[in-house]
């Protein structure tokens, strides 16, 4: 064999006979086994079910997963209709996995592969099925069985699903969430808003009780004691020193009435109890004071607590809020009795004002109860800003009782340690994977919640400058001109003498986006035309790039 040429070995016949006698060598076949098995080997450990179809979408060949998928053995399968072996039984004119399965095996000739995605209740699996056309491999090879047969591929993608369902559930709720901190900031605005207009009504009708006062009691007496007087110096050039004894003895006692008024009036706005001995005294001076003013109502006070026990710092607190709830007793509860009862250990100070009214449902007050006349969210604000928890139990035809608790003593005083400890490699590697799916859901439903408060900011704005616009009218006789423009409302156009701005709290700003707002006198849809173009500042757009006007 050594000593023949090497060409002759190779060369072959006319007819091939010798490439046919070189392919038929053991070693080929040996060498074909091998790359065979390791291929078979190789699809075997595939998850996915890997099976060969003929022209009528049976199995000629499966890999093992099959039995993985418990679908049978792999010798057993050969030869069955794939959409049987995956569904026993089942009807294939209602089956949609059988409907999927002939409209991919269709589009292959065109197409050359197939895909779908399939939630398989059979199964319980949902699956991704790819179906590609199988060469032969062979060049100019005739037409066979072989040429027209597929290689179709299952994959289980149900955990996948799963996780995209989870994040999914996820970003609903952070959503849910988002929405709902959302509405609570609205809430909470309106009602600071709210407790803002109680806040100036009270001032106001303080200011205009004391202006009440000081008109009957203190100017009154004045102008007697004034009148007195000047009729004591007529009687004394008339008379003699001793005619208007009388008359100035008179004006003494109006005197002394008028000091007492002044006294009343300036305990009624800050008790000097309050200051000179403490919350204790004063409330037990508010309750006698309550019950003359209100005879047929009795407050009993029952103080187990003395004076240097109250902090300083909740003496204000604890006196308003009697005066408060017992003030409430006397215009709503319809009450025979009230009763103001203060008490605390070591580290609690606790103030209870019951009475035996008619009592109310609180769940019907809701956030209306600073409307109605109770004043409880000022009571329940008061309670927190001095660190103290409000409590609030009534029920129709059983009374109210009012109770505030306040952290006294070293527990108060104390202030709380934190401990700072070093945290993992772990902790910290968990902490920035959170951080990150956190950045990835929240980040742009936040900024897409920006954007809508700065429409909201536009239109907001806006709505003010129509307002000022119309004082401004009034006033004035006119809106500004263009040239003026919403500088107007902030500075007296030349020789505007009935010009009574500024008619904005602070200077003229700028639209959420920077751009200056656009101010046409007279406007083409309203007297005056105001517009906003959005972020990008050019006419038109959508979105938050969206035309924002006054008409």
């Amino acid at each position: 064999m050594a000593d023949e040429p090497p060409t002759a070995a190779v060369r072959p016949n006319a007819d091939g006979t010798d490439k046919n006698k070189e392919l038929q060598s053991p070693a080929v076949h040996s060498a074909i086994a091998r790359a065979k098995q390791e291929w078979e080997c190789t699809v075997d450990a595939l998850p996915q079910v890997v099976c060969v179809l003929d022209g009528h979408c049976n199995i000629v060949r499966a890999n093992r997963a099959i039995e993985t998928w418990a679908l049978g053995r792999v010798r057993e399968v050969q030869g069955r209709n794939l959409h049987n072996l995956l569904h026993p039984g089942c009807d294939a004119c209602e089956c949609v996995l059988s409907h999927c399965l002939e409209e991919a095996w269709a589009a292959l000739p065109v197409s050359g592969a197939a895909n779908f995605e399939l939630r398989d209740a059979v199964l319980g699996r949902v699956l991704n099925v790819t179906l590609r056309i199988m060469s032969s491999g062979i060049q100019d090879a005739p037409a066979s069985p072989a040429a027209e047969r597929a290689v179709i591929v299952l994959s289980d993608i149900t955990e996948l699903h799963t996780i995209q369902a989870d994040l999914q559930a996820m970003n609903d709720q952070l959503e849910t969430r988002i929405e709902e901190r959302t509405c609570e900031l609205q809430v909470s605005r309106e009602e600071l808003s709210m407790l803002s207009v109680q806040l100036m009504t009270a001032q106001e009708n303080e200011r205009k009780r004391i202006a009440q006062e000081l008109h009957d009691s203190i100017g009154q007496s004045l102008s007697a004691i004034k009148y007195s007087l000047e009729r004591a110096v007529e009687m004394t050039h008339a008379r003699g020193p001793e005619a208007p004894r009388a008359l100035l003895l008179t004006t003494i006692v109006r005197v002394q009435q008028t000091l007492e008024s002044i006294r009343s009036i300036a305990m009624n706005l800050r008790p000097s109890l309050l200051d000179d001995l403490g919350a204790v005294s004063a409330v037990r001076w508010f309750c006698r004071e309550f019950n003359e003013v209100y005879a047929p109502l009795k407050a009993h006070a029952d103080l187990s607590v003395t004076d240097d026990a109250v902090p300083v710092s909740l003496a204000t607190p604890i006196f308003r809020t009697v005066q408060e709830s017992l003030n409430n007793v006397a215009r709503h509860a319809q009450a025979s009795n009230a009763f103001v009862s203060m008490r605390s250990d070591d580290s609690l100070l606790t103030l209870e004002i019951c009475d035996d009214g008619i009592g109310f449902d609180p769940r019907k007050l809701g956030g209306a109860s600073t409307q109605g006349g109770h004043g409880l969210s000022g009571l329940r604000e008061r309670a927190s800003k001095s660190g103290g928890t409000f409590s609030l139990q009534s029920k129709r035809g059983c009374g109210t009782v009012v109770r505030v608790g306040w952290r006294i003593g070293r527990d108060r005083e104390r202030q709380p340690v934190t401990t700072h400890t070093g945290f993992t490699l772990l902790e910290l590697l968990v902490v920035m994977v959170i951080i990150g799916i956190l950045a990835g859901f929240v980040a742009p439903r936040y900024f897409a919640q920006v954007g809508k408060s700065q429409v909201k900011a536009a239109r907001a704005q806006i709505d003010a400058f129509d307002k000022a616009l119309d004082q401004y009218r009034v006033d004035v006789g006119r809106f500004p001109t263009t040239e003026e423009g919403l500088a107007g409302l902030m500075t007296a156009p030349p020789g505007e003498t009935a010009w009574g701005g500024p008619y904005l709290k602070k200077a003229v700003p700028p639209d959420p986006w920077g751009h200056a707002y656009i101010y046409v006198s007279p406007g083409e849809h309203n007297d005056v035309d105001i517009l906003s173009y959005g972020k990008d500042g050019q006419p038109g757009g959508s979105g938050e790039s969206a035309d924002l006007t006054n008409w």
